[in-house]
């Protein structure tokens, strides 16, 4: 619900559990943790045990409306804070529906 508010109705493209199922495969993760606050905390991060927060340098939201700076203040003062950097900048959820909506009549055409 916090990402459609954000982002509107038709977004994410997946639910949660598939959004999960999907940062779980990645061998890197051990864990997901499903309904985190918005602050995180040093007693989440003690409670979960996590080394690393991740957070990627790619946001489409980030001119709908600024993060609360008190966001990561607790991870990066703790130190296990990384901004992961993206690899392709054409690579976000809106440019995949763009290219989905795009191919349609191809794919219809073509079945």
């Amino acid at each position: 619900e916090d990402v459609q508010a954000r982002r509107g109705p038709h977004l994410p493209i997946m639910n949660l559990h598939e959004r999960s199922l999907s940062v779980l495969a990645c061998k890197y993760v051990d864990e997901v943790v499903i309904g985190s606050p918005t602050i995180i905390t040093r007693d989440l991060i003690t409670t979960f045990n996590i080394s690393v927060l991740v957070r990627g340098d790619t946001s489409e939201t980030d001119g709908m409306a600024p993060l609360d700076p008190r966001r990561y203040e607790v991870p990066k003062a703790m130190g296990v804070f990384r901004v992961l950097q993206g690899h392709s900048p054409n690579m976000s959820a809106r440019n995949i529906i763009h290219r989905i909506v795009d191919k349609r009549a191809a794919f219809e055409a073509r079945n």
